[in-house]
């Protein structure tokens, strides 16, 4: 609720991820750091995190600056998940079904993208004290570019379709695949249009 208590949060993990690392090295398992809670986002139902005017940028900074010195060189760490499935809450959709991204203004003022530049500014703060570690980021793929890094991974979540995947989840099992879901016949080429964005990006 206050960035001394998500810092402090941050301390409390990093101590707890050090007294399980000889776990993970005895068994060769990569550790990817993910922030799954952002400084003062909302977290939709779905756990996505919420940008909007209480996401503290300079915590944010302030993070992962302390996690990069911390982990840098250290090569049981896969990499940097910046921030689980950011989403900003500040556009409308515009009459010719764009978006207008000036209500997010009050936390990037004046650009097309939030995420992009939050992400280009992440970088730059992680990239001051660990220059090799990759960094994993969560774009909306219809609307970005490559950041200017040449160790980035760029992560697609995609749980289309959604009654299948989470079948078991929040139901009972009762769909197959390939085959008819909710009503769309579901199999490889359905899911090639489905990430059509992530392809092109690709």
């Amino acid at each position: 609720s206050t960035p001394e208590k998500y810092l402090a949060w941050i301390d409390s993990e990093i101590k707890r991820l050090d007294e399980l690392m000889p776990l993970f090295r005895e068994h060769g398992i990569k550790v990817a750091i993910d922030l799954h809670t952002g400084p003062g986002t909302g977290i939709s139902q779905v756990a996505s995190n919420i940008l909007g005017a209480g996401t503290s940028l300079d915590t944010l900074d302030a993070a992962w600056r302390k996690l990069a010195s911390h982990y840098r060189g250290n090569p049981q760490i896969y990499g940097y998940d910046l921030l689980n499935e950011p989403r900003e809450e500040n556009y409308i959709y515009t009459p010719d079904g764009g978006l207008d991204w000036t209500g997010a203004e009050n936390y990037v003022r004046g650009v097309e993208n939030p995420w992009l530049a939050i992400s280009e500014r992440l970088v730059r703060v992680i990239r001051e004290v660990d220059p090799d570690t990759p960094i994993i980021t969560e774009p909306d793929f219809a609307n970005t570019r490559p950041l200017a890094d040449r160790n980035v991974i760029y992560s697609p979540h995609f749980y289309s379709p959604h009654a299948y995947t989470h079948q078991g989840v929040l139901g009972q099992v009762r769909w197959s695949y390939p085959g008819v879901i909710d009503g769309v016949y579901w199999d490889k080429e359905q899911l090639r249009v489905s990430m059509k964005e992530v392809i092109e990006f690709q």
